[in-house]
């Protein structure tokens, strides 16, 4: 599974909420991801001198949950502070679909 780095403070804030890393971890195991380490809780030098992250494990099939913004959202609309935002496909305006190539030399 990924492991996602995130700023703690923000996502707190993002979340309306501060909560301790039980508190948190409580929640992560809630819907379905983990938390893997809190660096405030952290002896080592390095992490005591950068702002407190949490890593968080992302199952491999939510692509939607591996970055800050994506983490943040599911995580509001489970504690049920927002909505799911409604996404809908709409044509181009000119009417003509656009294409992706992607070539043998990519490597897929």
């Amino acid at each position: 599974m990924p492991t996602i780095t995130v700023d703690k403070a923000a996502l707190f804030k993002e979340l309306e909420r501060e909560y301790t890393t039980e508190e948190f971890d409580e929640l992560c195991f809630e819907f379905g991801i983990e938390l893997d380490e809190d660096t405030s809780q952290s002896t080592k030098p390095e992490d005591q001198a950068q702002p407190a992250q949490l890593k968080i494990e992302i199952p491999a099939n939510r692509y939607d949950m591996l970055c800050f913004e994506g983490i943040a959202l599911n995580l509001r609309v489970f504690l049920e502070k927002q909505k799911l935002p409604k996404w809908t496909f709409n044509p181009p305006v000119s009417g003509e679909l656009q294409t992706l190539t992607v070539k043998e030399e990519v490597g897929w």
